[in-house]
């Protein structure tokens, strides 16, 4: 459970002092994201679920009660992990900020440079582009899975499988904020990750399941993010 306790570690450290200025905007910006998400699918849901079921025939109309609860739960997820992408593109240069500070704070390292905006502007283009990287990484893998969920048998384990390709990529999501911060690149990130893939695996679980638990979520991301640094510092000292 060492994941699990990373993850911990790491919503602890974003309370401490010098470490909240990089929690506070990101945090703002993707209530903001989610508030704006969440308006989004309620003013425009019956309009969907209206076209998705509106030519039933009327023999199959019964079907609309069934139908109902599984268009809602799609409609909510499909919302949470697309809005949910696009809050971690957004905040990722601050997100990268944050794992920088937390290195110093778990390294003791007192060569601490004062945040910018000027700072911010120059990494804003680096950042981004590091998220789209991720996200070609992520593509190949989603449509794999969405294969066997619609493939007949092979769709019986299509909710594990859903479930380590989720643990697994928040994994690589929240490690990578701290690897890029020391010139390590993706491909490289995701090979010294593999060599702890049960850590990785419980870390990004923890992260998982805790980002369904309303409000609780918005804090899930600044702690994964310091997680994730932990997780990376100790993957280095153990190479060492």
């Amino acid at each position: 459970m060492l994941g699990t306790q990373q993850f911990f570690q790491g919503l602890k450290l974003i309370s401490q002092p010098g470490l909240r200025k990089f929690v506070v905007f990101p945090l703002l910006l993707n209530i903001c994201v989610f508030t704006i998400a969440l308006i989004l699918l309620f003013s425009q849901f019956g309009a969907l679920i209206s076209w998705l079921i509106g030519d039933l025939p009327s023999w199959l109309i019964w079907l609309e009660y069934l139908l109902w609860p599984f268009f809602a739960i799609t409609a909510l997820l499909l919302v949470f992990f697309t809005f949910s992408i696009l809050g971690n593109i957004i905040a990722s240069p601050f997100h990268g900020f944050l794992a920088e500070a937390v290195e110093k704070k778990i390294t003791n390292n007192q060569n601490e440079e004062e945040f910018s905006w000027q700072q911010l502007a120059v990494v804003v283009p680096k950042a981004i582009g590091r998220e789209l990287r991720k996200l070609l990484y992520y593509l190949p893998w989603l449509v794999i899975l969405l294969l066997i969920t619609i493939t007949p048998v092979l769709n019986i384990i299509a909710p594990f499988a859903w479930f380590a390709y989720s643990t697994w990529m928040l994994s690589v999501q929240y490690v990578d904020y701290a690897a890029d911060n020391n010139g390590v690149g993706f491909k490289e990130m995701i090979d010294q990750l593999k060599q702890s893939r049960t850590n990785a695996l419980t870390f990004g679980g923890t992260v998982y399941l805790l980002m369904f638990i309303p409000l609780v979520n918005f804090l899930v991301i600044p702690a994964a993010v310091a997680g994730g640094t932990v997780m990376w510092v100790e993957l280095n000292r153990k190479k060492i």
